[in-house]
């Protein structure tokens, strides 16, 4: 069993952590951009990879990535002060449990220059990774935790489905991208939450 990609929702969990102190300090001086300074946090230690892959996934990638960066940071904003710091934290594990569940069965494609898999996870590893997802997701967010889970489980089947119809299996890119989809998704949700149930 690779312990690497089992352990990639904590993985996930320690650069939310890092962008929720990052977003909770610019939040003390401007609380309106405690947000948006969280996700460019999560961007920047990401060193872009899952923007870029975004970019390169179409004709249209860049328009794509910049458009999905601007959703990222909006949803973001939209999330209430007090609850951001979960946000950041589940949304970056999840978005790290969607590319072990990518990595795991399916067909992976092998084009070389960056493009290979982070790794192959057998059932070990797809297993502890989603426990951890779970278990996190559960007992920081409670009743709105099952919700996030579906969102990233619909979004993480979605890109699977798209990638092997239009690949045939799946690919590096797709894996970072879907890390980032998963993220955009996951804030999305909280935000709407958010503005459906009041602040």
């Amino acid at each position: 069993m690779s312990l690497l990609l089992a352990a990639y929702p904590v993985v996930g969990l320690l650069l939310g952590a890092i962008a929720a102190a990052f977003a909770s300090l610019i939040g003390a001086l401007a609380p309106a951009l405690a947000g948006p300074a969280g996700v460019l946090a999560l961007e920047a230690m990401s060193r872009l990879r899952p923007r870029r892959a975004l970019a390169g996934a179409t004709r249209l990638g860049w328009v794509l990535a910049v458009a999905g960066l601007a959703a990222k940071v909006g949803a973001a904003a939209a999330i209430p002060v007090p609850a951001l710091a979960s946000a950041l934290l589940l949304a970056s594990m999840l978005g790290h449990w969607a590319m072990v569940v990518l990595c795991y069965g399916g067909a992976p494609i092998v084009r070389g220059g960056g493009d290979e898999l982070p790794g192959r996870a057998g059932f070990g590893e797809f297993g502890w990774a989603s426990l951890t997802a779970f278990a996190v997701t559960l007992s920081i967010a409670e009743a709105i935790g099952l919700v996030l889970l579906l969102v990233a489980a619909l979004v993480t089947l979605g890109i699977r489905i798209a990638s092997h119809r239009r690949l045939g299996g799946v690919t590096g890119r797709v894996v970072r991208a879907a890390d980032d989809l998963v993220e955009t998704a996951v804030l999305g949700a909280l935000a709407g939450l958010a503005m459906a149930f009041g602040r």
